[in-house]
């Protein structure tokens, strides 16, 4: 009896379906568009399978085994010369704002940097202004495009809501934060926005051991 094999196009849906489930699950670590682009490179694996049938299961559950693994830091553990990569699309608000406020934050004991998949320009001169008026310079800050060897050579990769795909190392830290945009906004909104991008970059500091709650 001749097996039936499923269409491309519905395989695709299948697959799709997988990312979108996938991308729920790990809401908050991972982008949308990272956990998608984890799934279609992990195709790659199976992409001579006979059985199409079972393809997007094998594909999820490898890929799941993929985004499981992180790197967490030990509990109490103080790391120096800890590396935080902070990618947003245009690379010129938020990410730029991340990167000032780790290292201020964290007194120089973390590296921050920041790019973007397509970045501008400039830097966003509100969001400047915005840190100026908290004592941190940005005018020097310029807009870099995002490399996978920027996420190779970094501790912990954060997206920040931009729909940013990067590629999923193991043993690496991820996180998502879903913070607006602060392109074509008056100075009230962009200091919403930076004080949002504060509290996230407090808190991840807290949670990797470097920075005391309530301080």
């Amino acid at each position: 009896m001749q097996e039936q094999q499923i269409t491309r196009e519905t395989l695709d849906a299948r697959i799709r379906n997988e990312a979108e489930l996938l991308a729920q699950q790990f809401k908050g670590i991972y982008s949308p568009e990272t956990v998608s682009r984890n799934v279609w490179e992990s195709m790659e694996r199976f992409k001579d399978a006979r059985i199409l049938d079972f393809l997007p299961l094998l594909m999820r559950r490898y890929s799941e085994d993929q985004l499981s693994v992180q790197y967490q830091l030990p509990e109490g553990a103080t790391v120096d010369e800890l590396s935080i990569l902070y990618v947003c699309t245009h690379n010129a608000g938020r990410s730029q704002m991340a990167a000032l406020l780790t290292e201020t934050l964290s007194n120089g004991r973390v590296k921050a940097s920041s790019a973007g998949s397509a970045p501008s320009d400039a830097v966003n001169p509100v969001a400047v202004q915005a840190m100026t008026e908290i004592g941190i310079d940005m005018t020097g800050a310029v807009p870099k495009p995002l490399t996978d060897q920027m996420v190779v050579d970094t501790d912990v990769v954060v997206t920040m809501g931009c729909g940013d795909a990067c590629p999923v190392i193991s043993h690496k830290m991820y996180r998502d934060w879903d913070i607006n945009d602060p392109a074509g906004q008056g100075i009230e909104t962009v200091r919403q926005v930076r004080d949002s991008v504060r509290s996230h970059v407090e808190a991840l500091l807290q949670e990797l051991g470097l920075m005391e709650r309530n301080a």
